[in-house]
C-alpha cells in the first residue's frame, strides 16, 4: 500500500513575487512622500556644501602656516601656495559654479577695526551662477555654522553687529568680526575693503596684523 507524500511546498509562485513587488513599490512611494514632506533635503544639501568651505579653509589655513614657516614671512597672494616653486598645494580647492565664480582668494584689509589695512584674509564670494535667494540662504547657512542661534530664515545673520539693516552694512567686516570673530558670511555693498568683488562672501580670518 502506497502512501501520498506531503510537506511545504519549495519556493515562491510568480504570483506571490509580483505582489511581493508591488508592495514594495507602493512602500517605496510612501517613504519618499514622507522624506520629502518631512526632510529639508535643501537646506541639507546647502549645510554640506557649506562643511565643504569649511574644510577648505583648514587646508589653506595650514598652506598658509607651512609657507610662512619655509620662507619667513606670509603669502600676500593665495596663487604663491600653489606656484611650481613652492608648490604647497597642487591646485587651490574648488567649488561649485552655482557657488562661486571667483573662487578662492587671499586679501589684506582691517578686518577687526584696529586701523590697519594689513590683516590676512581668506574669501570665497558667493557669486556663482545660483540665485540670490539661494546665496543668501548659504549665508544663512554658513553663519548658523558658526553661532547655532542665528537665523537661518531671515537675514539678521549677516546684518551689522547691532542687527541692523541687513544686506546694507556700513561697516560691514568690522562689526561681522566684532560678532563671529574668525569666520562669517557678509555683504559687502559698499566699497569692497576684501577683494575686487562686492556683494555676498564667506570670510576666513587668518592672521591680524
Amino acid at each position: 500500500m502506497t502512501h501520498g507524500t506531503s510537506g511545504m511546498r519549495k519556493g515562491i509562485s510568480l504570483v506571490e513575487m509580483m505582489i511581493a513587488i508591488v508592495l514594495l513599490g507602493v512602500l517605496s512611494v510612501i517613504g519618499y512622500k514622507y522624506y520629502k514632506n518631512f526632510f529639508d533635503t535643501d537646506l541639507v544639501a546647502k549645510k554640506a556644501r557649506m562643511a565643504t568651505v569649511v574644510d577648505q579653509a583648514s587646508q589653506l589655513s595650514s598652506a598658509y602656516d607651512v609657507y610662512q614657516q619655509q620662507f619667513g614671512t606670509a603669502p600676500d597672494v593665495i596663487a604663491k601656495l600653489t606656484d611650481a616653486n613652492v608648490q604647497i598645494l597642487k591646485t587651490l580647492p574648488t567649488m561649485p559654479s552655482s557657488i562661486t565664480a571667483t573662487g578662492w582668494t587671499l586679501n589684506v584689509g582691517d578686518v577687526d577695526g584696529a586701523g590697519a589695512a594689513t590683516d590676512s584674509v581668506f574669501v570665497l564670494p558667493l557669486d556663482g551662477t545660483a540665485t540670490t535667494a539661494d546665496k543668501k540662504k548659504y549665508c544663512r547657512v554658513f553663519n548658523n555654522m558658526m553661532i547655532n542661534t542665528k537665523s537661518l530664515t531671515d537675514e539678521s545673520s549677516y546684518a551689522n553687529a547691532d542687527g541692523s539693516v541687513p544686506l546694507l552694512i556700513p561697516t560691514a567686516v568690522t562689526g561681522m568680526y566684532a560678532l563671529y570673530t574668525n569666520a562669517f558670511c557678509v555683504d559687502e555693498t559698499a566699497a569692497s575693503t576684501l577683494g575686487t568683488v562686492t556683494g555676498l562672501k564667506i570670510v576666513f580670518v587668518k592672521q591680524l596684523n
